[in-house]
């Protein structure tokens, strides 16, 4: 719901709030008059602005030679990232100096199909996947000997038709293709991977999450749809829950499953019973989601934005309490994998072959961690120690964004419980 100044002043009228006099002034018709003519974009512009909030959370960034296509696939490895484009090149990043990150080595995929849509890695390792075209020589699972980042090297290759993604879980690496099938192969060694057995999904895979023989699979049209593979040769379908919407990505965290919903925002799914999953909640993020990374207490969440400057917001793992967002100037965030307090972030600040790469941001120190409510004066927005019209033209900016600084409840929800708190405080001066 999009709160106009109109309503604003109607609000106000209802609970009576023109009546009251603070700091001297009469907070009355005329004052409303005066944020008519703002405007509610004004909001930006005032203060720290509405999505102007960028803190000194970037650790560094270092930047990738033209792939001639965007980055997208992210793993982190030990001291080293491994990024892959959506083309030729795998680049080894060495990220042992958060503050400079620098590429180390690459890797051209040139003569295998084009379109790897990510890659794991695993004890210096790389699993990717390549979809086939026609022309391309091969598509299916790539090993690949990361161990030197400086000198990588293929181990071997499975042919998987239409391969599109892989996840690995302990020896078994789990290919997802085209034809909504879950291809589960045995790569203990990597040398000469081996085909055990293949699931064939309601939909068409787009994520998957294995933890102790139960793959959490999200796809296309249906949902999340569980399936026991503890036993590859005679996999089976246990449960789902239907999800209307495009879901991208998909982690699991004990008893949650967390989803990456590209309308609706994060998705919260418990799943302690694997035959009935049962929908917790959720939390909005403007523009939905498209990638998540679980990293201690903390989910961190890629928006679905494209060539609209993408926010990474963070949540309580517990509670569901937003803990902040960066945004910061990049064109494009592709995909993001937090380790500890540190998120890395594929990056695209133009359009293909220009600047991109991967950046560090320490997750600590997001805008608005605090809840508005602990701060001195939670109605000033504008910090300038008085409670006016810009005040209120700064509420509506955010509100309308929801941009967490108009989250007064701290429950990561914007409703009338938001603004009638803010109203409340608004009534109540600054002391």
């Amino acid at each position: 719901m999009i709160w106009s100044l109109l309503d604003m002043e109607l609000c106000m009228k209802r609970f009576g709030y023109f009546e009251q006099i603070k700091h001297g002034q009469v907070l009355g018709l005329s004052v409303l008059a005066m944020a008519l003519h703002l405007g509610a974009s004004n909001a930006m512009a005032m203060g720290d602005g509405g999505n102007g909030c960028v803190p000194s959370i970037e650790l560094g960034s270092g930047t990738i030679a033209d792939t001639s296509a965007p980055l997208f696939g992210l793993d982190i490895d030990g001291d080293y990232a491994f990024v892959v484009d959506l083309r030729r090149t795998m680049t080894a990043i060495d990220i042992t100096d958060l503050s400079a990150p620098v590429m180390v080595g690459s890797m051209s995929l040139l003569g295998f199909a084009p379109f790897t849509r990510n890659v794991r890695v695993v004890d210096g390792v790389a699993y990717l996947t390549r979809q086939v075209t026609e022309g391309a020589d091969f598509a299916g699972l790539l090993l690949i000997d990361v161990s030197s980042p400086e000198s990588m090297s293929l181990m071997s290759v499975s042919r998987v038709d239409s391969a599109f993604n892989v996840e690995v879980d302990g020896n078994m690496a789990y290919v997802m293709n085209r034809t909504n099938q879950l291809h589960m192969i045995d790569v203990g060694d990597s040398f000469t991977p081996l085909l055990i057995g293949a699931l064939t999904a309601p939909g068409v895979i787009t994520d998957v999450d294995v933890v102790d023989g139960i793959a959490y699979m999200i796809c296309e049209g249906v949902g999340l749809v569980v399936a026991d593979v503890s036993d590859p040769t005679s996999a089976k379908i246990l449960g789902s829950f239907e999800m209307p919407n495009s879901t991208l990505d998909i982690e699991v965290q004990g008893s949650i499953a967390y989803i990456a919903d590209s309308d609706a925002g994060l998705m919260m799914i418990d799943i302690q019973v694997p035959t009935a999953p049962v929908f917790v909640d959720f939390r909005t993020i403007p523009n939905g989601a498209k990638q998540l990374s679980v990293s201690g207490d903390s989910v961190h969440v890629l928006e679905n934005a494209s060539d609209n400057n993408p926010g990474l917001w963070s949540f309580d793992i517990s509670s569901g309490i937003p803990l902040g967002v960066y945004r910061g100037t990049s064109r494009w965030l592709n995909n993001v994998k937090a380790i500890g307090d540190t998120a890395f972030l594929v990056f695209q600040d133009e359009g293909s072959g220009a600047v991109e790469g991967l950046k560090t941001i320490d997750v600590t120190n997001l805008c608005n961690t605090s809840c508005p409510m602990d701060a001195p004066c939670p109605a000033d927005l504008n910090h300038d120690g008085v409670l006016n019209s810009f005040d209120i033209s700064a509420f509506l900016g955010f509100y309308n964004a929801q941009d967490l600084r108009a989250d007064f409840t701290c429950d990561g929800y914007f409703n009338f419980f938001d603004l009638s708190l803010w109203l409340s405080e608004f009534s109540n001066g600054c002391q």
